[in-house]
């Protein structure tokens, strides 16, 4: 059966747009680190496409073709050539060292520190109709000083193009920081403060399911939590985590943005 002249033009039209050059930026953190606000206010740049976590390895040049294939699906816009693709990482899903090697691939690294970010789990945990892993204080913090050696074990690895910077400063230093973001990825259009919401914002597994997201605008005041109690013996792991993971990560990337930061989270005691 012969198709329509229409349905070639438009094969040829996604397979040219599919095959067009293009880098890929990998938010490099932890869950309740602020990755899904930045994720939105980068996706709300021309030059950048893609807000949701993917939850995938990336080892091959098949997975990032993958990558490009998901991302035009899941934001429902043709892809511009020159475009960066991208992917936040969470998990410790793996990445090979061919793709640490890549120039076409750069990774922004960020932490938060320990008590709000863990608590802030524990209680978005809490809140499932079936509470899960995130609800238990010991299996949180595991998650999260083995997430942070993992960040510090790719970093020292020295990706081709890495940028640090710590969670906090996206609400408390954001114009310098998101001016810090334009000039390292090269944008031609600066990154605001306000974004777009988009058809998965909000949605469970695909980010940050509360209600700050849909605002549209960083929100400052948020809960911090302090009704979730965690023992010390735990917080003292996290911040250990946190320390070692800082000091590998601000030591190892191309840029550290945090280095100006005067907002640095300080170990109590």
């Amino acid at each position: 059966m012969r198709r329509a002249p229409k349905e070639w033009l438009g094969r040829m039209r996604l397979a040219f747009e599919l095959a067009a050059p293009r880098r890929y930026l990998f938010i490099m953190s932890h869950m309740r680190s602020y990755s899904s606000l930045l994720c939105h206010i980068l996706n709300s740049n021309p030059e950048v496409a893609g807000y949701v976590e993917m939850h995938e390895s990336y080892t091959t040049s098949l997975d990032l073709f993958k990558l490009t294939m998901r991302v035009r699906e899941l934001t429902g816009e043709q892809l511009q050539s020159g475009q960066y693709l991208l992917d936040k990482l969470l998990f410790n899903y793996e990445i090979s060292e061919p793709m640490l090697a890549r120039d076409d691939i750069v990774m922004l690294f960020t932490i938060r520190e320990p008590e709000t970010a863990i608590r802030s789990i524990i209680a978005m945990g809490r809140k499932r109709k079936k509470p899960d892993w995130k609800s238990r204080p010991d299996r949180v913090v595991d998650y999260y000083a083995r997430r942070l050696d993992r960040l510090a074990e790719l970093a020292a690895d020295k990706p081709r193009r890495s940028l640090f910077f710590e969670a906090d400063q996206l609400v408390n230093d954001t114009p310098a920081l998101l001016d810090a973001f334009g000039s390292f990825l090269e944008l031609k259009q600066p990154l605001r403060s306000t974004y777009e919401t988009f058809e998965y914002t909000g949605k469970p597994k695909f980010g940050d399911p509360s209600r700050f997201i849909n605002s549209g605008r960083i929100v400052r005041d948020r809960a911090t939590y302090d009704e979730v109690e965690v023992p010390a013996e735990l917080t003292d792991k996290a911040w250990t985590a946190f320390e070692n993971a800082r000091k590998v990560l601000a030591d190892s990337c191309e840029v550290d943005a945090s280095r100006a930061y005067s907002g640095r989270a300080l170990r109590p005691g």
